[in-house]
């Protein structure tokens, strides 16, 4: 079966207001926090990525080959990815929306996390050009052939 119709099973197959749906795929535990999903689509509060094994190592490896590749390959998005930010100390990359989307009111941007290579989080946060106001996270919708185009763009070499 198809990633994107395992997906697209599982999600179907996950009761009203699921809080976590998992599904394990080529060396990779995917877990997605649905906002809400119909037979085309879903609406995301975030993607986690983890490779199978990372147990406790999972920031040991230096995650900045694989949040530059990420920038490369990942293109089924609103805006594309670079990278923003890298802690090497801690082993934690950050990617940003090249240029987040006007939102009504904000900006729209998406936002990467990643902890060495093992373990990447999809998140879209609306930022706010006024002072004091911090930004939100939002949900994000993607068809089930641009989620499965998603994992496998940040998860193949």
């Amino acid at each position: 079966m198809t990633l994107e119709n395992m997906l697209r099973k599982k999600l179907a197959e996950a009761p009203a207001g699921s809080a976590e749906v998992v599904l394990s795929h080529q060396g990779w535990n995917v877990a997605v926090h649905p906002a809400a999903q119909d037979s085309l689509s879903c609406s995301l509060n975030d993607l986690t990525l983890v490779r199978d094994g990372a147990g406790s190592t999972a920031g040991d490896d230096d995650p900045r080959p694989w949040a530059e590749r990420i920038s490369r390959k990942v293109t089924g998005l609103l805006e594309p990815l670079k990278l923003h930010e890298v802690d090497a100390p801690r082993h934690i990359a950050l990617l940003r929306s090249t240029a987040p989307t006007p939102g009504d009111p904000g900006l729209n941007y998406y936002e990467v996390e990643l902890h060495g290579t093992r373990q990447a989080t999809v998140r879209r946060f609306r930022g706010y050009a006024e002072p004091g106001h911090k930004r939100d996270q939002v949900p994000f919708a993607v068809t089930y052939e641009a989620l499965a185009k998603l994992i496998g763009d940040m998860t193949t070499e």
